[in-house]
């Protein structure tokens, strides 16, 4: 892996994990900023779009759902 982006792109990706290893209470926001962060991530890694359009085809789904827990 000489290439600079993705090595860059996994330090990122292991360093969202430790974050959620240290962090015992992350809130769903939190929880789905890290999911957004790393389908970036792997669309960077990847160089493909993908990521990308799954991001925004859940965006929809998740922020319904999030709205949903702050009504609960």
């Amino acid at each position: 892996m000489g290439d600079p982006g993705s090595e860059l792109a996994l330090r990122h990706l292991s360093q969202q994990r430790m974050k959620m290893k240290t962090t015992f209470s992350l809130s769903v926001k939190d929880h789905y900023d890290l999911f957004l962060n790393t389908l970036i991530w792997s669309a960077v890694m990847m160089k493909s779009l993908a990521p990308l359009i799954l991001m925004r085809m859940l965006n929809v789904k998740t922020i319904l759902i999030i709205r949903r827990i702050k009504l609960l």
